[in-house]
């Protein structure tokens, strides 16, 4: 399981813990009064026995043994919603995991939830919806408006899609990186597991991983079913790490058959001079890849 996938199970075995312990304390409380402990006792072992061998005599007594319970809370003031714990999903009981050992959909439902938020923490929370592209006077407007069109078919699609891997090349400001907040978006609405991240972070996590000092995978950008790189040229180029790790990533997803999505601001020429043809073919491999060039004016001057 990846860090985020461990945050919220921790996240969820916590919360359980917290509403049983507050169940378990209400308990105690209520039993303090020996009439509803005895009450209570006797409709759980009714509640079993009717579980167990269900028939009109164990209904009739479980019913009888719930109005007895319920007249001795009453009496008593105890809130018998209290005592008993409630769940979120009743598919899981809030564990995450189905039977089978699955992620049960209510974690799934939460990563995207959390990948969303991280995106708009990050800065990436552009959407589809917000691209207003066709009605700016710029250069790149009728150009990016078919490629946002294109890629908004792209996501729909997925991952019966075109192309695997698309590289796409600009200069600065011209709109790369709200595009590609904008698919990252679109595909964790669909439920697709994306990793949108920056060529800087990624550059980080391989050389951390490179010296062993805290990452110890590198599936974040090998598993995910979507990878998205930002900027690509504008980290630092570390010996025997950047290159080479970059190279691992991509020929790696190429052979498994998952979808990666490459920005820069330099063009195809300069991408092969700082990181060699073996990496700028597997980014536009014509059986496979699709090059994007976005020339226009910087939109956030605009």
């Amino acid at each position: 399981m990846d860090k985020i996938t461990d945050i919220i199970l921790g996240e969820m075995q916590n919360d359980l813990f917290a509403r049983k312990n507050l169940v378990r304390i209400n308990m105690e409380k209520a039993y303090k009064n020996t009439d509803f402990k005895k009450a209570d006792i006797a409709y759980r072992e009714a509640l079993l026995s009717n579980m167990t061998s269900k028939n009109e005599e164990s209904q009739k007594k479980l019913d009888n043994a719930q109005k007895k319970r319920a007249a001795c809370a009453k009496k008593a003031g105890i809130d018998l919603e209290s005592l008993e714990v409630k769940y979120n999903c009743s598919l899981c009981k809030d564990k995450g995991i189905k039977k089978d050992g699955s992620l049960c959909k209510c974690v799934l439902q939460k990563i995207k939830n959390y990948k969303i938020k991280e995106n708009k923490k990050q800065g990436f929370d552009f959407t589809f919806e917000m691209n207003k592209i066709a009605s700016m006077k710029v250069k790149q407007s009728a150009a990016l408006s078919k490629i946002y069109k294109h890629m908004e078919g792209f996501c729909k699609r997925f991952p019966e899609t075109d192309f695997l891997n698309y590289l796409i090349v600009g200069g600065v400001g011209v709109g790369k990186s709200c595009l590609l907040s904008a698919v990252a978006n679109e595909m964790l609405k669909k439920g697709r597991s994306v990793n949108f991240t920056t060529a800087f972070s990624m550059n980080k996590a391989f050389l951390d991983y490179h010296l062993s000092s805290g990452i110890r995978s590198l599936s974040p950008f090998t598993e995910p079913e979507l990878l998205i790189i930002d900027d690509l040229g504008s980290e630092q180029i570390f010996k025997n790490v950047t290159v080479e790790y970059l190279f691992c990533i991509l020929d790696d997803r190429i052979r498994n058959k998952k979808h990666t999505i490459v920005s820069s601001n330099l063009n195809f020429s300069m991408l092969e001079e700082r990181y060699t043809q073996r990496i700028t073919s597997r980014l536009s491999a014509k059986e496979n890849s699709c090059l994007l060039n976005i020339d226009g004016d910087d939109l956030r001057t605009k």
